[in-house]
């Protein structure tokens, strides 16, 4: 049932027809994605956000709490956005992006947790023992709290990336979909939004983030395809090359 958005939202002063159009749609979907994904698993909905505190996981966090007050959904909702300390960068950056994720998690009616993890960091793939030791413990989390239902932020551009590293590793190239990890289903609602349609949506609502600062080294590769190769793409052979790339319509900033 839709509330009255005069008595639910307080909309940012001067915005654009266009701007509350493009929010509309973007609520409009994800009430959807409430209703289908989400709805009739068991008792309540859970709203599981795997959040790290960064741009796309704070809109997406914003996304859902506002989608909530447009409309009233069947069941109880049970809300929480989960941090993973990793303890790979400085505990003065970790502090701040936990600092966001709590702050934030208040202001929008989210409870919070913090879940820290140990990494050998002498031994093997630290990028991928990292991710191992992440869903392990969001879906240990997830499965017991929370029907077993996580959200992760990956968008349209993630997609992209992730097919380009996997046709130049020489792996088969998939989209990225849901994916199963110890039980736990993990879902990403925001595959159909690139990159600047969630800088769009940050600014029209004046959201702020904290940055991850390995996000801006060329020490890896996907952040060089991310820095590098997509923006040639995009400048000499395909400048919409992240439609190309993606069965899920894309909608931009």
């Amino acid at each position: 049932m839709r509330k009255k958005d005069a008595e639910q939202i307080i909309w940012p002063r001067n915005i654009s027809s266009k701007d509350r159009r493009f929010v509309r749609e973007i609520w409009n979907y994800t009430q959807n994605f409430i209703a289908s994904d989400l709805q009739n698993q068991g008792h309540y909905i859970p709203i599981a956000i795997c959040c790290s505190g960064g741009i796309d996981s704070t809109v997406m966090a914003h996304i859902f709490a506002m989608t909530l007050k447009t409309f009233q959904p069947s069941k109880p909702v049970k809300k929480v956005l989960i941090y993973i300390n990793h303890q790979l960068r400085s505990k003065k950056e970790i502090a701040v992006d936990i600092k966001h994720v709590e702050t934030f998690g208040k202001q929008i009616g989210f409870e919070t947790k913090v879940e820290t993890v140990d990494i050998d960091v002498s031994s093997g793939n630290v990028q991928s023992l990292a991710r191992e030791a992440r869903y392990n413990a969001l879906s240990d989390i997830i499965a017991v709290y929370y029907n077993g239902i996580g959200l992760l932020a990956h968008n349209a551009n993630d997609n992209v990336e992730t097919k380009l590293f996997q046709f130049l590793k020489g792996y088969t190239v998939k989209d990225l979909g849901e994916l199963e990890w110890g039980g736990v289903r993990f879902k990403r609602p925001l595959l159909n939004l690139s990159r600047a349609a969630i800088e769009r949506y940050a600014d029209i609502w004046g959201l702020s983030w904290s940055e991850d600062s390995s996000n801006n080294t060329d020490k890896y590769a996907r952040n060089r395809i991310r820095h590098d190769l997509i923006p040639w793409i995009e400048q000499n052979i395909n400048p919409g090359i992240i439609d190309t790339l993606n069965l899920n319509k894309v909608k931009h900033g």
